[in-house]
């Protein structure tokens, strides 16, 4: 069984790998990947981001402890309905829904707080050693009480930060909708990766 779920179209260079952050999906990225296709190799991995950063032990113990207090399924009810903001269409809100109903609740709890033990301890020595061209689309970030909040004019998410910070001419863009840009705003998202890729040469 691969340890990475991933989808691989067109040709042509540079290739182009996409990433999406937690809980997205390796289809969200099916817009973009039709258009550049016809010119470049298009990547899509199945990975998440976030960047939590603190004391590993203590952000597990603040996760855990929230998990504990609200249960489980309350607890991912609220995640999945923190990645919308008011123009969130119908649709995406119904495809992310889809995505609720599917989660094995006892899998979740483990794979979460490893998956923020992974990111205090490890997230950025693996984008050290990043040394391609990157682009970050944000568009939301998980606030100081883990809730998902809307990323303003001016502001950069934690894991924006961790990159631009750490990969080396990594360009930043933001686009101004919920947790899903490259579903809520695809032509924007994919005006932003056709520009950036027309900037590489």
């Amino acid at each position: 069984m691969p340890l990475l779920h991933f989808i691989d179209r067109g040709r042509g260079a540079p290739a182009v790998v996409f990433v999406h952050g937690f809980t997205c999906d390796l289809a969200d990225w099916d817009h973009p990947m039709r258009t550049l296709s016809a010119t470049h190799r298009c990547i899509a991995a199945g990975v998440d981001g976030s960047l939590l950063e603190g004391e590993p032990d203590a952000l597990v113990a603040r996760y855990a402890d929230m998990i504990d207090s609200m249960g489980m399924d309350a607890f991912v009810d609220r995640f999945y309905e923190d990645f919308f903001v008011p123009s969130t269409p119908a649709a995406v809100r119904a495809c992310v829904g889809a995505r609720r109903a599917r989660i094995d609740l006892d899998h979740a709890r483990r794979l979460l707080l490893d998956f923020v033990r992974w990111d205090a301890t490890r997230c950025r020595a693996v984008l050290a050693s990043i040394d391609v061209p990157v682009l970050v689309i944000q568009s939301t970030a998980v606030g100081p009480d883990f809730e998902r909040v809307a990323i303003g004019p001016g502001q950069v998410s934690p894991f924006a930060r961790a990159v631009i910070d750490t990969v080396p001419g990594a360009v930043l863009e933001t686009v101004p909708c919920g947790h899903f840009a490259m579903l809520e705003a695809p032509d924007v998202t994919e005006r932003l990766l056709a520009g950036w890729l027309r900037r590489l040469g």
